[in-house]
């Protein structure tokens, strides 16, 4: 499962209904890509559900993995570490899914340090987890053009929020970000990129103003045929409708 930029004071899911999607998916792993909330003054409140999701029945032996995002501060990553998830900054980390040992490698945020995922790629392969076995987890989604498609067979990440505010000729990419795989059409969903299959997640909250148009949230559920180079399948991604007052998983 993959979901990110959680940005709690703008996110109008359910609390409970977020919590039953992720119980009823009982995923094997679950990745969070950064954006615990826009201020900090709501740290409090974003930690609170993290550490709900982590406390979940359905989730007590699965890893729970996260990245920091371009809003979170080491302060922040600080405490979602104490409330039982697994922080990465240019680390990897191994997990026994499916009776099967896969790497996870979690990169910096590329506007606030420097993704690589060199030394971790090349200690997995050490340890004899294959590429086919490695994924790497990121904020932004322009990490993917500092990856070796030798380093992990899969991507994923957030950051772009699917646009957030739809426009006509991606308009709302062209005139607010700067980064490159918006413009090369990749902004959202699954692509093979050389040998990786990336997935970029629209997020679960929102940026700036508390408001999406045909962007709907999403909490993602991948599916990954292991032991051999597969595309991920978003075989069960939910997409909450939305609007500026409630919303809730369907």
């Amino acid at each position: 499962m993959l979901f990110s930029d959680l940005h709690i004071e703008f996110m109008r899911i359910k609390r409970d209904r977020l919590l039953a999607a992720v119980g009823r998916a009982k995923p094997d792993l679950v990745l969070f890509a950064g954006d615990l909330t826009n201020h900090e003054e709501h740290l409090p409140a974003a930690l609170d559900l993290m550490r709900e999701i982590r406390q979940l029945p359905a989730l007590a032996d699965r890893p729970c993995i996260a990245v920091a995002g371009n809003h979170d501060s080491p302060k922040a990553m600080r405490a979602l570490k104490k409330t039982g998830w697994s922080v990465l900054s240019n680390q990897g980390i191994a997990c026994m899914i499916q009776g099967q040992s896969w790497e996870i490698i979690g990169l910096e945020d590329l506007h606030r340090g420097r993704p690589c995922a060199k030394t971790p790629a090349r200690e997995a392969a050490r340890a004899g987890i294959p590429r086919e076995r490695r994924l790497i987890l990121a904020h932004n989604p322009d990490s993917l053009l500092t990856v070796d498609e030798e380093q992990a067979a899969y991507f994923c990440s957030g950051h772009f929020h699917g646009g957030q505010i739809w426009l006509p000729f991606h308009l709302e990419f062209r005139l607010l970000r700067k980064e490159k795989l918006p413009r090369l059409g990749f902004y959202q969903g699954r692509r093979t990129w050389g040998r990786i299959t990336a997935y970029i997640s629209r997020g679960l909250g929102c940026v700036q103003f508390p408001l999406r148009l045909f962007s709907f949230p999403e909490l993602a559920v991948l599916k990954i045929k292991t032991g051999q180079d597969q595309p991920v399948q978003a075989a069960d991604a939910k997409y909450p409708k939305h609007t500026p007052g409630s919303s809730g998983l369907n």
